[in-house]
């Protein structure tokens, strides 16, 4: 697809070339977090946070993957296709981002006495990915189903008592990477279908 009429109200009047793209997108974060902002002095919660997305930002960076937005506590990342598929890229990052999390939930439980456990949701779809946002400050964005499926997904985890929640185009796609345990049919807000989700038990 591409834009044959460009009409838009900022100034340069010009709109930003985006792409159709079949990508996977992972989203990251931390339970417990508000309980513990709660409680923290502000300076040592934002501390404790530009650690934690030092962390996970090295691992979705060691994978080709985009960090789109930060959302509280929340990471948002998006694969692009390249060399590899991007559910298969992405479902590696989310093995190396729970083997991190184990040692920074212990700093945190070290340094702070708090208890804190991360989830992460992987999904793959097609979206539209560009440069988004306002004139002057647009950034790489993307849109589609895919990423708020995956933002449901997230939730789950702590209903589920899960780590890894992986969709069924990832699970398919990566089942020579990862060992898969319980499937799950949910019904996730927003979706008149019920969809199927894997937990991850860890990396083969």
């Amino acid at each position: 697809m591409r834009v044959l009429i460009r009409e838009h109200a900022a100034p340069s009047r010009a709109v930003p070339d985006a792409t159709l793209e079949q990508v996977a997108v992972l989203f990251i974060d931390i339970r417990g977090f508000t309980t513990f902002a709660e409680k923290q002095l502000p300076f040592d919660v934002s501390n404790v946070l530009n650690r934690y997305f030092d962390v996970m930002g090295i691992q979705v960076e060691s994978h080709g993957g985009h960090i789109l937005d930060y959302l509280g506590d929340g990471i948002m990342t998006l694969f692009r296709p390249g060399d590899e598929l991007p559910e298969r890229r992405a479902l590696r990052c989310a093995l190396d981002m729970c083997e991190a999390s184990r040692s920074f939930c212990s700093w945190v439980q070290d340094h702070f006495n708090a208890s804190l456990r991360t989830g992460i949701a992987v999904h793959a779809g097609r979206a539209v990915v560009g440069r988004l946002g306002y004139f002057r400050a647009r950034h790489l964005g993307a849109v589609g189903d895919v990423l708020n499926l995956a933002a449901r997904l997230e939730d789950l985890n702590k209903d589920l008592q899960t780590d890894i929640l992986v969709t069924e185009p990832v699970a398919e796609a990566t089942r020579d990477l990862a060992e898969l345990g319980r499937s799950f049919a949910m019904k996730v807000r927003g979706r008149s279908t019920p969809v199927t989700a894997y937990e991850v038990l860890g990396g083969r």
